[in-house]
């Protein structure tokens, strides 16, 4: 920087700067100022809307099993609060008293929706497998298989190798879905006994075949 030799060059310097630059520094200070205001706005407004959807969400399922409130319960929170997780959980919710209800069509929407529009992973993942679950009630055994074909943790393997033997079963490939029956009784836990089941009607039905 110049140097100058009295206070009075230096002010002069100084008001010349600001003049050629004050605008710019005024704008930046502004600017800033507005998009902290911005982010806090846009922060708060996030946590109210969390807040918000977890009491439509806690209502409706201290309200319990009637479908029809399940279902605008899900759509009010599908519509306002889709950014929220509580849109895709509701959507379970949802699916699961359409399924008892033997509504298969309109539960299989409400987990494809929340496949597709989950915040959360592990969210998705339970939507897909109780999607895959629903549509092989259906007997679409192929597309079980496709979806299946995603990654998923290991604590739901035997719950998808029962999936598969399913779908294997239903196309008529007898022997994958002993392999895949086998894998699920690895893991099987409380459900061994029925999945031995329908591993030994399998075996039955090949020794009756031979």
């Amino acid at each position: 920087m110049a140097d100058y030799n009295n206070d009075d060059e230096q002010l002069e310097a100084l008001k010349q700067w600001w003049k050629e630059n004050g605008a710019a520094v005024v704008a930046g200070i502004v600017l800033g100022a507005a998009a902290l205001f911005g982010w806090r706005f846009w922060q708060d407004y996030q946590v109210e809307q969390a807040q918000a959807a977890s009491a439509l969400y806690a209502e409706m399922r201290v309200q319990g099993g009637d479908v029809d409130t399940l279902m605008a319960g899900a759509e009010m929170l599908r519509s306002d609060y889709a950014r929220t997780p509580y849109a895709a959980l509701a959507a379970l919710e949802a699916a699961a008293g359409l399924v008892e209800a033997g509504r298969l069509e309109d539960a299989e929407a409400q987990l494809r929706w929340a496949l597709e529009s989950a915040r959360l992973p592990e969210v998705a993942e339970l939507a897909r497998l109780r999607l895959a679950s629903v549509i092989m009630a259906q007997g679409r055994a192929s597309e079980v298989l496709e979806l299946l074909e995603a990654e998923l943790p290991e604590s739901y393997a035997g719950l998808v190798d029962e999936l598969r033997g399913d779908a294997y079963r239903a196309q008529g490939d007898l022997d994958a879905a002993r392999r895949a029956y086998d894998r699920a009784l690895s893991s099987a836990g409380s459900r061994s006994e029925y999945l031995q089941l329908k591993r030994d009607d399998l075996g039955r039905a090949e020794a009756a075949a031979s």
